[in-house]
């Protein structure tokens, strides 16, 4: 039988009335809503961005980072293998994203398949809610993860390895002077990331929308290899709409 919204109300099918079909909006709305935010708040755990509390349960070091079968655990603190609206609670305060009974709910119903209990959603569940960011990507000395002026809509955290943010500018000659026309290019190491820390986000914070603006620097391997993880940045424009209380850090982070 087809749904109710593709009923024709004329022959007196679909809902009852105005406040009827008005609920399933508001309901369908606070699904996808419901989804968005469990999606952000996985993400959120899995890039790092957490205070001590939580990082000490995901797992100290580079190692978890980007992993989502760390960031499930965490929600899952008892390891029974169900996440509850209290699990959800819980990391929304590590996330510094105060959530109450009714919204932590309506987060867990909206990832919870039929036949669930949608109080005690299965973990697994949450695999799916994202794509994987392994595997790493893998660099050596001197070559670029991105260069002074491309559009490159991505968020970087470094796993192995030190990267060099440079700044590329032309020392031109004072005029009235030999080849006052010309000048030579001259590079300026501005900061060297090492592993744990993240950059690329300036520009996809800074851009209108879904456009990411040029980068103003170039980063570089700076030791013999690199390790990155690439968070894609429609993913990381998330953190930011959905979770206010990830905003701060992560634009702390990028100046």
């Amino acid at each position: 039988r087809a749904h109710a919204w593709l009923r024709d109300p004329a022959a007196g099918e679909g809902f009852a009335d105005a406040a009827a079909a008005q609920a399933a909006v508001d309901a369908l709305r606070e699904f996808h809503l419901g989804k968005r935010r469990f999606k952000a708040m996985l993400l959120a755990v899995m890039v790092g961005y957490a205070d001590a509390g939580l990082r000490r349960d995901r797992g100290a070091g580079t190692a978890q980072l980007g992993s989502r079968r760390a960031a499930m655990d965490v929600f899952d603190a008892d390891g029974d293998g169900k996440v509850t609206a209290a699990d959800v609670i819980r990391v929304g305060r590590h996330l510094n994203e105060p959530l109450d009974q009714k919204a932590a709910k309506e987060m867990l119903r909206a990832v919870a398949r039929p036949g669930d209990d949608p109080d005690h959603v299965p973990k697994e569940r949450l695999r799916h809610m994202l794509p994987p960011l392994y595997p790493a990507h893998a660099l050596r000395r001197n070559d670029l993860v991105f260069g002074a002026g491309e559009t490159d809509p991505v968020f970087y955290i470094l796993l192995e390895g030190d990267v060099l943010i440079s700044h590329q500018f032309l020392l031109r000659p004072r005029s009235g002077f030999a080849g006052a026309g010309s000048g030579r290019e001259l590079s300026l190491g501005l900061h060297r990331l090492r592993p744990g820390e993240s950059f690329g986000e300036t520009e996809i914070l800074e851009g209108a929308g879904d456009k990411t603006l040029p980068r103003a620097s170039t980063a570089t391997c700076a030791s013999t290899a690199c390790a990155l993880l690439a968070v894609p940045g429609h993913l990381f424009q998330l953190l930011g709409e959905v979770f206010s209380g990830v905003r701060e850090p992560i634009r702390d982070q990028a100046e």
